[in-house]
């Protein structure tokens, strides 16, 4: 069981974290009394929810090539765009009720980029930043820990950082247009292969390998 103890001074700076994630879990404590709160503090909490959950995938949050260079400074903006776009697959899933951490996304990208560093091609690096995502459980009810996650929601979790990581990996023309269109179709895609996806979760080869037919098909 794998669950994430220590968070680097270097992400902490970087990120300005856990701040958003502790804002995000205050957030879903307070969820089931909403309806009990004056409206005065609901229409507060409507702002704040906001301001930490943006609505969809914003084109102005694009994928860069350097996410998968193992470049540290890189670390932020990839957890911000991951935390978008997995809460985005989550939803098209009907799985938001799962919770995704930016901290744990930047530490599975950090933890995934030494290893990575003796890879070239960059659906090898991908491959080792979903196994890393995912054995750190950046997705859960408790991000961080596997804590109440039955089987069904460990394969979903994995289907969707899958899904996020290949919608990285795609070539674009113009980059920065019609992201959210993008990322539906690569969860399109995800959902016609996810035997394919849960077989090559344990073995690094065979998972680059399907990151790189999928990103390439697309």
């Amino acid at each position: 069981m794998s669950s994430i103890t220590q968070i680097p001074k270097g992400i902490a700076r970087d990120l300005g974290l856990p701040g958003r994630d502790i804002l995000r879990g205050v957030r879903s404590t307070l969820a089931p009394a909403k309806a009990l709160l004056p409206e005065p503090v609901r229409l507060v909490l409507r702002k704040f929810d906001a301001s930490i959950t943006p609505s969809g995938v914003p084109d102005s949050l694009t994928p860069d090539a350097d996410f998968f260079s193992g470049k540290h400074e890189h670390t932020a903006q990839f957890a911000m765009v991951a935390h978008a776009a997995l809460t985005e697959v989550l939803q098209l899933m009907q799985r938001d009720h799962l919770m995704v951490s930016e901290t744990v996304l930047a530490l599975g990208l950090r933890r995934a980029a030494l290893p990575s560093r003796k890879h070239n091609c960059a659906s090898q690096v991908a491959a080792d930043v979903a196994k890393s995502i995912i054995k750190h459980h950046a997705v859960g009810f408790v991000p961080g820990t596997p804590y109440g996650m039955q089987q069904e929601d460990l394969d979903d979790t994995s289907v969707a950082v899958f899904t996020v990581l290949l919608w990285l990996l795609v070539d674009r023309p113009e980059p920065g247009q019609h992201e959210a269109a993008l990322l539906k179709l690569c969860h399109d895609v995800a959902a016609t292969q996810r035997a394919d996806i849960l077989a090559a979760i344990g073995a690094h080869d065979n998972l680059a390998a399907l990151l790189d037919s999928n990103a390439r098909l697309i």
